[in-house]
């Protein structure tokens, strides 16, 4: 029902990640619109809110697959997050509370999700290849496996503050503390 990825990044990474994604034809959205023909696929670099805000991806092929629900309390429409054929990015890093602590990345999407009668809908096939490429560039690009724990994914920028602050990993992997 999701696809998700997880690993750790510095927020020195972000350049070179909004790079890739210029170059891969991958947008952000705007989470939050007054009116939703004011729908914007905007390129990187990321320029909407703090460094450590999620963003939601997409690409130029899904835009008739974007949708908002209106939220009559704050009068604005907000991304339907299980509808909408986007991929969630979560660049973790450090809250503004601490520069001590590394707070884990990831990027996660849902597949299919359930309507209110209870049945099952999937995501075309094209979304989840799309997803499924965006995660192994991003892999190959971006991320280096350690012998400590072959699930557990750091860019090169991550792994170099980790041993120079002698950072320990908690156990759950969400974050690595100094």
């Amino acid at each position: 029902m999701s696809k998700q990825m997880n690993f750790f990044i510095l927020p020195d990474d972000l350049p070179h990640i909004y790079d890739f994604y210029d170059s891969n034809d991958i947008k952000y959205i705007i989470d939050k619109k007054k009116n939703t023909e004011d729908l914007v696929f905007r390129d990187f670099p990321y320029v909407h809110g703090k460094s450590y805000e999620r963003i939601y991806l997409t690409s130029a092929q899904f835009t008739d697959r974007i949708y908002f629900i209106y939220n009559k309390d704050q009068v604005d429409n907000s991304l339907d997050r299980e509808k909408s054929y986007v991929l969630e990015f979560n660049p973790g890093g450090f809250f503004p509370s601490s520069d001590k602590v590394l707070h884990r990345a990831r990027f996660y999407c849902k597949t299919d999700y359930f309507v209110s009668n209870n049945e099952r809908v999937v995501k075309d096939e094209k979304f989840k290849s799309w997803v499924d490429k965006i995660f192994r560039q991003f892999k190959k690009r971006f991320l280096i496996k350690t012998e400590y724990d072959k699930s557990i994914l750091f860019s090169e920028n991550a792994l170099t503050w980790m041993k120079e602050n002698n950072g320990k990993i908690d156990v759950p992997f969400l974050k690595i503390t100094i």
